[in-house]
């Protein structure tokens, strides 16, 4: 009797065994799918993260081009400025007594193109030019 009850109850704990067996096989297939579950999340969430930041960097570069056109153009338009700015300043004062609104001017106009940092120099300004701006009590020209 004694044989036959430690027989059952090593058959039982075989079958114990064997059922926890499928159980822990079951839990490591299981968790196997979570683990690649979560790569696959994972590598979906990068690639979304990726594409927006790829479409964030396109619209920037976008607006940097459209920036830098501007530039140029705003560059060239300074460029014309600076041009005629360039030739008023190089107006000889008249011979007469000249007017405030001669001096001025000529006077504004060197200012400007030093102001707008333009190519090039201006000629010093001469004697006549000078003492006109001082006595019309204008900045040195």
């Amino acid at each position: 009797m004694a044989a036959d009850a430690i027989v059952q109850l090593e058959q039982e704990t075989a079958e114990k065994l064997r059922v926890l067996e499928k159980r822990w096989e079951r839990l490591q297939w299981g968790s196997l799918g979570i683990l690649v579950f979560v790569i696959i999340l994972a590598v979906i969430y990068g690639w979304v993260a990726l594409s927006r930041q790829h479409s964030q960097l396109q619209t920037q570069t976008r607006l940097i081009e459209r920036q830098a056109m501007e530039l140029i153009r705003d560059e060239a338009r300074i460029q014309a400025v600076c041009g005629t700015w360039h030739t008023i300043s190089l107006v000889p004062i008249p011979k007469r007594k000249p007017t405030l609104l001669d001096v001025t001017i000529i006077v504004e106009a060197r200012q400007a193109f030093r102001g707008l940092g333009c190519p090039g120099h201006l000629p010093i300004p001469n004697k006549r030019l000078t003492h006109w701006s001082a006595f019309y009590h204008l900045p040195p020209p």
